[in-house]
């Protein structure tokens, strides 16, 4: 009787030892699919956004970030497809702008993507979010002009005129510090340069 359950043992063992290689081998057998899978949207998107078919491109890049989604270059190449689609649609801006908003996220004040953000946010009339993307830009790369210009048309679309003159100012004198009407003050109407 000994004999017999220590059999049982055995086969159980045995068993069990071939159900966990069965598992392990469908594990390994389903990631080695889902990066090939990866793979074949990545080099297809690739493919399509060079021959500029652009609904296609991002198709397959859409496929390819949802498995590795911080890829900066390829986020850049989608929100870059899905804003050159047409017909545009609102849900093509709107991936197109998540696409960006992760770049800036994970690259703070990149600036190709703050760039086009920027752009885009003013497009759509939301300035407060221009403004948030330019100065985050700006802090990043205070010697970037267009960050400097990015931000104050943002400001000057909230109607925050003092802010978006100190950010020109700011420009003028870092540009050209021999500037004659920076010495008279602030180029506000209270100026002491400006003629009545």
């Amino acid at each position: 009787m000994a004999i017999a359950g220590g059999l049982r043992a055995v086969r159980l063992a045995v068993v069990l030892a071939a159900l966990i290689a069965v598992l392990a081998g469908g594990y390994g057998l389903h990631k080695v699919r889902k990066q090939a899978t990866v793979r074949r949207a990545l080099a297809a998107g690739v493919s399509a956004y060079s021959a500029k078919n652009w609904t296609e491109a991002a198709g397959h890049l859409g496929r390819y970030l949802a498995a590795m989604p911080l890829d900066v270059d390829i986020l850049l190449a989608y929100a870059d497809a899905q804003m050159r689609r047409r017909p545009q649609s609102r849900a093509s801006v709107g991936e197109a702008v998540r696409a960006l908003e992760a770049v800036c996220r994970i690259k703070r004040g990149d600036p190709k993507a703050s760039e086009t953000l920027v752009q885009l946010y003013q497009s759509m009339n939301a300035s407060i979010e221009a403004e948030r993307v330019a100065r985050a830009w700006n802090e990043v790369h205070p010697d970037d002009v267009r960050a400097q210009q990015s931000l104050a048309a943002a400001l000057i679309a909230q109607q925050k005129l003092d802010d978006a003159v100190k950010v020109l100012e700011q420009v003028v004198a870092a540009r050209m510090p021999q500037a004659p009407w920076l010495s008279c003050g602030s180029a506000t109407r209270s100026s002491p340069c400006r003629k009545a």
